[in-house]
């Protein structure tokens, strides 16, 4: 930045706070490539205490491919021993690798995902059982490290003793669990953006043991890191400004983020069960400091220079108290009571300055969105022997939340003293809402086998109240939905699984969506709508895997209806407004391979493992205010390909991955007729990993994301006329560092 420039750039503060699809050639070639060269390693829980025989699974299998075979409902799980062996530095990673999701943000900052072709909003996110309190009702799986994570399940249709929200899938993180051993693990990086220069850093620690009936496991991890967003003179716009030509536009937005995450598991053991205290901290800050000049188009004239300066913190911190009891006969029973607080706090401000550089205008911004959650149930299973063998399972949940927004809005002068105008105090009184929500759940469930086939009908009954207070008066919600859903697993034989399931749906708008007020997040404001209503879906599933001798293939038809769509209507560049779009669909293939090179004969190729997944999407919506469109930023084609090299022996780890994604479209209605259709072009993303073990117990690694620095290119187009087109670059960070076990 300019050094005529800096006089503007204050630093912003926060206080401190605890708390059909249109490619087939394309596809079909995508497809057979995936199929020659094998599949990700991906699993799935089963939770039911009686189980057919085992499946005999051979050669260098991940661990829980047998356990995904067994599984009812269909799901995908991959286990810290695979993940491990890839760039995975937070559990976003490690999510945007699983078949069906769509990573929204540039690469080191995957802070939103989507499942199967829906927005964002439509997945939910456990963290040890626990559904953990966000701005959005799904949580960002950035903010919390892989280092803390011992398992990622993606469950695509759940049976009925899981949340009925979440009509994309459910993703379900485990923590580590307490080592029967002794077992440690420090881990220190050191790297940067575009270069070791410091830029990034991260260090972690874990420790567990079992000492007789007591066991703990704790973990911590530190990160740092540069993340940028630049337009090297690559912005243009078509018309609009001086002359109408439209403007040309250079800009650099750099951020640097800092997370600390650390978990606790206290527990205790008996010889009728076991009870586990677990508190969790998870804490995000962002520093930005964004500028940007603009430019006549045709002339080059320069015009302005806007100046953003700000910080964002957001803060998780809860406890858990788990307690599980088995008696005779297989009977147990989990109790858990939860505490959690989410606090997350913007400052934002904004300097123009003029075509001489000497200040022109600014404004100020303060958020701070407060949520404090309360939750506890319980889940009995009962084995039984009624005729044919059954698990049946009830419980409940009960859970009370309550969210405060706070926003302030300023108007500043040169010498940066504060004020209030009319609009600013408008701004203000809208952006306060308090929001409390209570929801009653309960279900049950039997798991019942008929020799080879498998399926757990069940129903559950949720009923979900809102208070909801703000500028635009006092709003009551009351509503009670029932549920039913049926997994069903059919074993061909010891190595081909085929499955299904059904079972209805919802997602419910988030606390900001129904806010009677807005929500003010940089340059954007969002207009609630407590009008708005729930989301529901029928939800059908349709798979089958099979497991060789070091390969395994599985493929997956999904399809959902949902009802009264939920999205952010796009008014302007800077203002949405929520509101139900319409009824629509989303469906698809999913497919995954693995293919382990021992196959061809070769012995010495043991170690290297080939896998991949492509997912082809096609989805519509039925809105009335742009005619039928897909979803917005659905791309018709995600896949993840990948190679792992991983020597026991020698102690060498390597690996290769590649994101890949076809087109994704937006297309918004901007009023006085005009339909405005975005489309982020193809992409392509390349990370690799290195590690290898110098003496027992101690190896050196070292990573690179976005290897190929691509940059993201977008383009709109306003009516048939090209209006905008942007290429933006995010650069490709670096890492080496050491790891101890012990």
């Amino acid at each position: 930045m300019p050094h005529a420039s800096r006089l503007w750039a204050h630093r912003v503060h926060a206080r401190r706070r605890f708390t059909t699809i249109r490619h087939w050639p394309k596809a079909i070639a995508l497809t057979a490539f995936g199929l020659f060269i094998g599949t990700p390693s991906a699993q799935a829980q089963d939770t039911s205490s009686t189980r057919l025989p085992s499946i005999t699974v051979t050669g260098s299998a991940p661990a829980g491919e047998a356990i995904r075979l067994e599984s009812v409902a269909p799901s995908v799980t991959v286990t810290r021993e695979e993940f491990d062996t890839l760039p995975n530095d937070r559990v976003s990673d490690i999510v945007g690798r699983l078949p069906g999701v769509v990573v929204s943000g540039p690469p080191g900052e995957k802070k939103t995902f989507s499942l199967r072709g829906l927005p964002t909003d439509y997945t939910r996110v456990s963290v040890d059982g626990i559904q953990m309190p966000a701005p959005s009702r799904s949580f960002e799986l950035m903010n919390m490290s892989s280092f803390l994570a011992g398992e990622v399940t993606l469950l695509r249709n759940p049976s009925a003793e899981h949340d009925a929200e979440g009509i994309a899938g459910r993703i379900a993180v485990t923590t580590r669990a307490i080592p029967d051993e002794p077992t440690g693990e420090l881990r220190v990086g050191y790297g940067g953006l575009d270069g070791l220069n410091g830029t990034a850093r991260a260090g972690g620690g874990a420790y567990g043991r079992r000492i007789d009936r007591f066991g703990l496991l704790g973990s911590v991890s530190y990160e740092e890191r540069r993340l940028t967003k630049t337009k090297h003179n690559s912005e243009f716009t078509y018309s609009g400004g001086p002359g109408g030509q439209g403007f040309r536009r250079n800009e650099e937005e750099p951020k640097d983020v800092a997370n600390l995450d650390a978990a606790l598991d206290l527990a205790g053991f008996y010889d009728g069960g076991e009870i586990h205290f677990k508190p969790m901290l998870l804490r995000e800050t962002s520093d930005i400091d964004k500028w940007r000049d603009q430019y006549r188009r045709v002339t080059g004239q320069f015009q302005d220079r806007v100046l953003t300066t700000g910080r964002e913190e957001a803060t998780n911190v809860g406890a858990t108290l788990d307690h599980t009891h088995r008696f005779a006969g297989g009977v147990s029973v989990r109790t858990f009571a939860n505490l959690s607080t989410a606090a997350y706090d913007t400052r934002n401000r904004e300097v123009t300055l003029t075509p001489a550089l000497a200040f022109g205008s600014a404004t100020e911004s303060e958020s701070d969105y407060d949520e404090r959650t309360a939750q506890g149930g319980s889940t009995l299973t009962v084995p039984l022997t009624l005729g044919v063998p059954q698990v049946l399972k009830a419980g409940v949940v009960v859970r009370a939340a309550k969210r405060t927004s706070d926003g302030e809005s300023y108007t500043l002068n040169a010498a940066g003293t504060r004020s209030q105008t009319a609009a600013n105090r408008l701004t203000s009184r809208q952006s306060d809402y308090e929001i409390e929500e209570r929801y009653y759940a309960a279900f049950v469930q039997d798991e019942v086998t008929l020799g080879a086939l498998t399926l757990t009908p069940g129903l559950r009954v949720e009923r979900v109240t809102d208070r909801m207070t703000g500028y635009n008066g006092r709003f009551d919600t009351d509503a009670t939905d029932l549920f039913p859903s049926l997994p069903i697993r059919y074993r061909l034989n010891d190595a081909i699984v085929l499955r299904g399931a059904l079972s209805r749906q919802i997602n419910r708008p988030n606390f900001q969506d129904m806010a009677p007020g807005i929500t003010v997040r940089g340059s954007r404001t969002i207009y609630g709508n407590p009008d708005v209503t729930p989301t529901r879906s029928w939800s059908v599933d349709a798979g089958a895997e099979y497991h060789g001798d070091g390969f395994f293939l599985a493929a997956n038809l999904f399809h959902r209806r949902v009802r009264d769509v939920i999205e952010a209507d796009e008014v302007n560049s800077t203002t949405l407004r929520i509101r139900n779009v319409g009824d629509g669909y989303a469906r698809g293939l999913e497919l995954e391979q693995r293919f382990n090179l021992a196959l061809l004969g070769i012995e010495a190729l043991r170690p290297l493992t080939v896998f991949a997944n492509q997912t082809f999407l096609k989805t519509e919506v039925n809105d009335p205010n742009t005619g039928k469109r897909p979803f917005a930023e659905t791309p018709d084609i995600t896949a993840n390909i990948g190679l792992t090299w991983n020597d026991p022996d020698t102690g060498t780890i390597l690996s290769a991955t590649v994101n890949a994604s076809t087109e994704r479209l937006v297309v918004s209605n901007e009023g006085a007729g005009q339909i405005r259709r975005k489309t982020r072009r193809a992409e392509a993303f390349v990370d690799l990993y290195a590690e290898q073990r110098i003496v027992e117990g101690f190896s050196l690694f070292a990573s690179a994301e976005n290897l190929t620095d691509k940059a993201r290119h977008e383009y709109e187009v306003t009516n048939g006329v090209l209006s905008r087109e942007a290429m933006i670059a995010t650069g490709r960070t670096l890492l080496v560092g050491g790891r101890m076990r012990f």
